[in-house]
């Protein structure tokens, strides 16, 4: 008999569950809806092979939580949630907003986030798409800095990408948080893990409470050689830094794990970069 429902369901979001008699339970926000209308449920079938409880938030549009019946949505969830002492609240990018703005109020006793915003209501902090899909919406909880209330989030994010860091870096100047940095992974943080074929140590172990920072950054090291979106991002960060023979060396590292189109975008860049500098030199 399954044990999924619908615990929610409004103009603005829909939230099903999968409730079993587990210690914990994970509360996911869906991410950026890039198939329009597409309803994913994100995290769906990994929280229960990990042997979590789900409730999963999906947002109807990218509202980045904006919406007019969250306090019945925080209480639909809270209500369902209290039954579990370990309530998590995890999402990527616009769902680690979510998760960060909404997460306290939903009753979570911990916050795991990837990339995540944690202020939309300042447009330099932000990406020109971001922008354009919350413009369509009124702000009313632009800054999860002030509903997280006591909870400690743990953050993985990409120092080096300069949108997230500042993001970080804005929530971290109010709120306590636990950083756990991943050079070059950039803003797709978690497809990197999964080109590392490390998502499910990382995440899964970070839910249990059975990983460590230092391990978890011990594990990403030992897996960048596998990832097409590390390798990358050290390839155009080198190139920007001038350091052009260590670029070019990167972009052959990419050459196996991509495709020759992709591998000519990153090698044009760097030879585009190369170009500029013997310009100055010269």
């Amino acid at each position: 008999m399954s044990t999924k429902r619908v615990l929610y369901d409004s103009e603005s979001v829909l939230v099903t569950s999968d409730l079993r008699d587990t210690p914990a339970v994970v509360v996911t926000f869906s991410n950026v809806d890039r198939a329009k209308g597409q309803l994913v449920a994100f995290g769906d079938g990994f929280v229960q092979k990990e042997g979590f409880s789900g409730i999963f938030v999906t947002a109807r549009h990218n509202h980045w939580w904006q919406i007019a019946d969250r306090e019945e949505l925080c209480a639909a969830v809270r209500i369902a949630g209290a039954r579990y002492t370990d309530r998590i609240g995890h999402g990527v990018s616009m769902g680690g907003f979510g998760a960060l703005l909404l997460g306290y109020s939903m009753g979570c006793t911990r916050l795991l986030t990837i990339a995540p915003q944690t202020v939309i209501s300042d447009p330099n902090l932000l990406k020109a798409g971001w922008n354009e899909a919350i413009a369509q919406w009124p702000i009313t909880a632009g800054d999860a800095a002030d509903t997280l209330g006591d909870l400690i989030p743990e953050i993985l994010f990409d120092p080096h990408e300069r949108i997230d860091g500042h993001q970080v870096a804005h929530l971290q100047a109010r709120r306590a948080i636990i950083r756990i940095e991943l050079p070059f992974a950039g803003h797709k943080v978690l497809a990197a893990l999964r080109e590392g074929l490390i998502s499910r140590t990382i995440v899964a172990g970070l839910l249990k409470q059975a990983i460590s920072t230092q391990e978890v950054q011990a594990e990403y090291y030992r897996a960048q050689h596998r990832s097409a979106e590390v390798i990358r991002n050290i390839a155009l960060f080198e190139a920007d830094n001038g350091r052009i023979e260590a670029a070019r060396c990167s972009t052959e590292l990419l050459r196996p794990l991509v495709s020759q189109e992709a591998y000519e975008k990153v090698s044009g860049y760097v030879d585009r970069r190369a170009n500029r500098r013997s310009i100055k030199i010269g």
